[in-house]
């Protein structure tokens, strides 16, 4: 069959494919024009170009040229931001099912996981390859965040957030502070502690950590250190163990000098709220 009125009056959705179109034709023949389409619906190529656009029930999700639509702005998301499309190739039926559209991949699911790569730069990616012995582009890190779902990609996502929470210790205690509590940072990670707080916990830690540890000789204490473990304790965990053994350290600070006054020392280094305990 040829002609310009023909071409016209093919759906664009079987335009592209000849298999579709081969069966659009024989539709045409069968049952002619008003049949055609449904015809095609039937094949098995059909079924395989558009998986996903059918409910449980039988009824569409959306037209064909919305699914394809959709597909197409899925892929351009992810070329934006540097991603081969064709990694995701399996995970794009599930989207469909899930009824997310173009606009709420992209907003929802891309733009905040390059945020979270990019965010942090090549130190972030550094203390990565130092971690787990594997170079890895930050592509490479994002197509793992956008692929929750995969068994290898949940693997690589535990140890991304095990390295974005001991790259926040970088920044506040440094490499060699953090490299002494590998295993902590890891468990911090298993209690569900995000990068914001662990954030937290490292600033405060850097301002009351020395601090601790002076009252901690000064006053006699059982142990005459305070360190991140024990504060992570205290601040994470709310051990009421370490919790009272700090409030201890400070009344017994107070109570050395007239009137309740701490030394110079440590109030300079009360800067900030400590979670969990009553030091302000």
């Amino acid at each position: 069959m040829a002609g310009e009125e023909y071409e016209f009056r093919v759906p664009y959705w079987i335009r592209q494919n000849p298999i579709l179109r081969a069966a659009w034709e024989e539709g045409i023949v069968e049952y002619g024009y008003d049949g055609a389409e449904d015809w095609v619906r039937a094949t098995d190529e059909y079924a395989r170009q558009f998986e996903g656009i059918l409910r449980d029930d039988g009824s569409f999700r959306m037209t064909e040229g919305e699914y394809l639509s959709t597909m197409d702005s899925y892929r351009d998301s992810l070329r934006a931001v540097g991603v081969n499309p064709d990694l995701f190739a399996g995970q794009f039926v599930g989207l469909i099912k899930g009824d997310v559209s173009g606009n709420e991949f992209w907003q929802e699911r891309v733009t905040p996981a390059y945020d979270r790569v990019i965010e942090r730069g090549q130190e972030a990616i550094n203390r990565y390859a130092t971690d787990w012995d594997l170079e890895m582009t930050q592509e490479a890190i994002l197509a793992s965040l956008l692929d929750p779902d995969d068994i290898g990609s949940k693997i690589l996502n535990r140890q991304i957030g095990i390295s974005e929470i001991r790259y926040e210790s970088d920044v506040s205690l440094g490499a060699a502070e953090t490299n002494k509590y590998l295993d902590l940072t890891s468990e911090l990670y298993e209690y569900g502690v995000d990068v914001g707080q662990a954030r937290d916990l490292f600033q405060q830690a850097d301002v009351m950590m020395p601090a601790l540890s002076i009252l901690a000789s000064r006053h006699a204490d059982p142990d005459d250190d305070f360190d991140l473990e024990e504060f992570t304790a205290a601040t994470i965990h709310n051990d009421p163990e370490q919790a009272r053994r700090i409030r201890r350290l400070m009344a017994q600070e107070a109570s050395t000098f007239t009137g309740g006054r701490q030394t110079d020392y440590m109030s300079s280094q009360k800067t900030g709220g400590v979670s969990g305990l009553d030091v302000v």
